[in-house]
């Protein structure tokens, strides 16, 4: 019995359902668990009882739209959010963050973020892994395109806590070695039958200054139309 993917379709399903109410019952049924085995494997695996995590997604998802979204009235924001009202939104926002969300200091508790974000991205040596060059510089020429892509089916590798050292690199190595299988006709796919090109894609589901960087979920996926990750 794979723990780790029904966990991951009961987040995937959490978090496409945020503003909905998520009961244990019906999220349990997603992962295909007992109420209580659910209970207990998710704690396992995720480090934190369902209700936590749940009200940890709609706090930060309510901080990012309070900072991406300030036209929204703080109503809007909670119902967004699966609150049940703005006073149960304030309430729980107050007790995680220290102050109402009609006071919060966003930009004060982005840079403290920083602050801390850049501390994980520093070495053993205290010197940063990545060098910030001078604004305005592209020595490689690097061009970014922004495009819209059609919707299309995934195989991942979900990694926790991505800042560590290789871990995100290591899923993507497990992506390209099942791609090159695939290709050469060893994998699922079976040899006589054509795969689609694959496109390796990074996607974070949370922002470095809204989630502590260990609680981050990074997915490392390929848009193989053969599912042959198990």
């Amino acid at each position: 019995m794979d723990y780790v993917k029904r966990v991951n379709c009961a987040i995937d399903h959490i978090v496409s359902n945020l503003a909905l109410p998520l009961s244990l019952e019906e999220v349990s049924e997603v992962a295909g668990f007992s109420r209580f085995h659910f209970h207990r494997v998710f704690k396992a695996l995720v480090g934190e009882a369902l209700n936590q995590f749940v009200k940890r997604q709609r706090l930060e998802r309510a901080l990012y739209l309070m900072s991406h979204a300030p036209k929204r009235s703080l109503t809007e924001v909670a119902l967004d959010c699966g609150f049940s009202s703005s006073s149960d939104f304030s309430r729980s926002f107050k007790q995680r963050y220290g102050a109402s969300p009609r006071v919060f200091n966003l930009d004060a508790y982005r840079n403290s973020r920083r602050e801390e974000f850049e501390r994980v991205l520093s070495n053993q040596n205290g010197f940063p892994r990545f060098a910030t060059l001078p604004e305005g510089q592209n020595p490689d020429g690097f061009e970014v395109t922004l495009r819209d892509l059609p919707a299309r089916t995934v195989a991942y590798i979900r990694v926790l806590d991505p800042y560590r050292d290789r871990v995100t690199q290591a899923a993507c190595e497990r992506l390209l070695s099942a791609d090159s299988q695939v290709a050469s006709g060893s994998g699922t796919c079976g040899r006589n039958r054509r795969s689609s090109p694959s496109r390796i894609v990074g996607t974070t589901l949370r922002s470095w200054w809204t989630t502590s960087s260990r609680r981050v979920r990074s997915d490392a996926s390929s848009s193989h139309r053969c599912a042959w990750l198990r």
